[in-house]
């Protein structure tokens, strides 16, 4: 962050003291009249308070010690909620912002009201991002002394839906491709009992779009997949390079029938076309990206199948930074122990780019790319093709959308190297001509 680290010697006198008091004390003021805008004067609220916000109002929140000589204390939680009236949605702005940058140990949290939570640490600052009529927002500090000159001041503005398709915003959260009213995308089984390294089983059925690609005689997986819609599987390239589709099957309730042989082969399905990203590159593992069409379509309206969501297209590199992420799959469970078990998950974490970049200096880190990160776990060979879900929250509940294809790493769970992942932003528009004549289903 160009900070420069070391000791400063500094000598405060009585009447820096007082204009420190005075400061804060102006700081601390409801009304903050050099915050006049075209909404008004903008009111302040302190840390841990809820509001609601009238359309076209503005309020103001600040770190804790914002604009003192030393910015916010170690060991700082705050959190504010907001709501809003008059059928207008929320936006944030931020005029200042810096936090400490180390490991993002110091950040702010904002959770919108479809679920989504993005994190925001060092300079990265919430953009003008429109977040629906609830969010909650949190501001949290570590426990160690604090770099001068840090802290944040934002703007909460309501604003309806006119005035933000007038400007210029972000994406609409939906996808644009052909979808059905008879089916739900995303959404995870009821669990009927209580490569993925250091990771926990499943429940049976949990992740049902969770597929296990099996080669053609054998009976266990050497790569995963996920059912995208009735008729098409997203899996890695790098797992079907060089192969037909007489050489492979897909297995689509493997987690739920592994320790039955005959239910596993009654539910296997052939494969009838394979198509490879039109920008694979085998030896960098660019975009690597798959799509499988199976020979029969698949009957959703049962719920045996359930696809998972698709995100949407447009988004920013580090759209998905510091967002907790479950990747799943059957590959090997402890590095280099090939020992079979049910379908495992891991809880994980995506870093910024400019973070992947650092951790991978030898490997040109592009676009399509992203990593995720969790200490000692990770995941590791045979789950390749598998997905990357980021869970949203819906009126109906949580759904699962799918944002990363498992793609390559250097081991498995190693410290400081986290998994690489092909973003699924980055392959949508791809996904909608090549998969078309499939039947998706509505988040």
């Amino acid at each position: 962050m160009g900070y420069l680290h070391g000791k400063a010697i500094m000598e405060i006198s009585p009447l820096s003291m007082e204009l420190r008091r005075s400061t804060n004390a102006i700081s601390s003021r409801e009304i903050t009249c050099d915050e006049e805008t075209s909404y008004g004067f903008s009111t302040r609220i302190d840390c841990n308070s809820s509001r609601y916000v009238m359309k076209d109002e503005s309020v103001i929140i600040e770190s804790p010690g914002f604009g003192g000589m030393f910015g916010y204390p170690p060991s700082t939680a705050c959190q504010w909620n907001f709501h809003s009236r008059n059928s207008c949605n929320l936006e944030i702005q931020c005029s200042k912002f810096r936090l400490n940058d180390l490991l993002c140990m110091d950040f702010m949290e904002i959770q919108d009201d479809k679920g989504w939570v993005h994190r925001y640490c060092g300079l990265k600052s919430p953009k003008n991002s429109q977040l629906g009529p609830t969010i909650t927002i949190k501001f949290s500090s570590n426990s160690w002394p604090k770099f001068p000159l840090v802290g944040f001041r934002c703007r909460i503005n309501c604003r309806n839906d006119e005035d933000w398709k007038s400007s210029k915003g972000p994406p609409s959260p939906k996808t644009e491709i052909t979808t059905s009213s008879n089916c739900t995308c995303g959404v995870v089984g009821r669990p009927r009992v209580p490569k993925i390294i250091n990771g926990t089983s499943t429940f049976p059925n949990e992740f049902r779009w969770m597929v296990a690609l099996i080669q053609t005689n054998e009976i266990l997986p050497f790569c995963g997949g996920a059912l995208i819609n009735s008729r098409y599987i997203l899996t890695a390239a790098h797992c079907v390079y060089g192969k037909t589709s007489s050489d492979l099957n897909a297995s689509l309730n493997y987690d739920a029938h592994y320790s039955n042989i005959t239910r596993i082969l009654l539910d296997m399905h052939q494969i009838e076309r394979i198509i490879i990203h039109p920008k694979y590159n085998d030896f960098r593992l660019d975009y690597d990206a798959a799509l499988l069409k199976l020979k029969k379509p698949l009957d959703l309206d049962f719920r045996a199948h359930v696809p998972i969501c698709l995100p949407s297209v447009g988004y920013g590199a580090d759209d998905y930074a510091n967002v907790n992420v479950t990747v799943a799959g059957w590959g090997i469970t402890n590095d280099g122990k090939n020992a079979y078990v049910p379908l495992q998950k891991v809880n994980m974490t995506v870093l910024y780019d400019s973070v992947c970049r650092e951790l991978y200096p030898m490997r040109k880190i592009k676009p399509e790319k992203l990593c995720a990160y969790s200490p000692y776990k990770d995941s590791c060979e045979g789950d390749s093709g598998g997905p990357l879900m980021i869970a949203q929250n819906y009126r109906k509940g949580s759904v699962y959308t799918h944002i990363g294809i498992v793609s390559s790493g250097i081991g498995c769970a190693q410290v400081d190297r986290p998994g690489l992942y092909i973003r699924t932003t980055e392959l949508v528009s791809w996904i909608r001509i090549s998969a078309k004549d499939g039947r998706f289903c509505r988040i």
